[in-house]
């Protein structure tokens, strides 16, 4: 706030700078080891986990929109919920996707790697700040920051509200965008693997409801809860950290052996 980079009070560190991870993102700093997850709680909607977990294993939640209008053809997707188009042979554009568009809370501050610095392929590329929490991006391909999207200085609304237009995030130069693209999905491949990560969130919800409890019950079919709402069943800052662990867990599973051995489409891996 005395830098004036915000104009909010966002502080839950009694204005102890030195502790705090939202003041070594905006400076580009290392982080130092975040805080251990919490215990689930009501969500805000005043439901108490047992409550959500019952509405959630009857089958009342879905997922919004047509999934193939999502998935652009011009686009490769990474499982960490990015995207990437290659503008020329020696930079590609990143940015969110719509999936992770859905999701994801109100973002107050974008914080992007300064230009010139070099990024690796499933490590951190940026961090959305939201009200509950710090938000981490994983990076799809590997390579240095050739320039950051400026507007999103100004407005970090947009990288939600037009994430494959105004709101991409940052241009790299891919330092072996041909091995990258092991990682990379596209077309029908890409379309198969978006439809399949609605199942593998919804899951995720319910363990996290039913966590410490002897049987996590059915599993969530599709219904009437949008998948916006989702957040309404976990506590606001466990929240951002299950997406945290959902985008970074999701190059992991691509990798392994048995998605090639099991079906091969999911991923297009051969």
């Amino acid at each position: 706030m005395t830098a004036g980079v915000l104009t909010y009070k966002l502080c839950r560190y009694n204005m102890q700078c030195e502790t705090c991870l939202l003041d070594r993102e905006l400076r580009n700093l290392p982080l130092s080891s975040s805080p251990g997850p919490t215990p689930s709680q009501a969500g805000r909607n005043g439901c108490s986990p047992e409550d959500a977990g019952s509405a959630l294993s009857q089958g009342e939640f879905l997922g919004e929109g047509d999934s193939r209008s999502d998935i652009k053809g011009s686009l490769l997707y990474h499982p960490g919920h990015t995207w990437v188009k290659v503008e020329k042979a020696d930079e590609v554009r990143v940015g969110l996707d719509c999936f992770l568009r859905k999701i994801v809370g109100p973002v107050h501050v974008v914080v992007l790697p300064l230009p010139g610095r070099r990024c690796h392929r499933g490590e951190n590329l940026c961090s959305l700040i939201q009200e509950n929490g710090i938000l981490h991006i994983v990076c799809p391909v590997s390579g240095t920051v050739l320039s950051v999207n400026q507007k999103l200085k100004d407005q970090p609304d947009l990288v939600t509200q037009d994430p494959l237009g105004e709101g991409f995030l940052l241009t790299l130069k891919p330092k072996n965008l041909q091995q990258d693209q092991a990682c990379l999905l596209f077309g029908e491949a890409a379309l198969s693997w978006y439809q399949k990560e609605w199942e593998r969130l919804k899951n995720m919800v319910v363990s996290e409801l039913h966590h410490g409890q002897e049987s996590v019950g059915m599993t969530m079919q599709d219904g009437g809860i949008k998948l916006k709402d989702i957040k309404a069943f976990v506590d606001p800052e466990r929240y951002v950290q299950l997406l945290s662990t959902f985008l970074r867990s999701g190059e992991k599973l691509l990798l392994q052996p048995r998605y090639k051995r099991r079906d091969p489409s999911v991923f297009g891996l051969e």
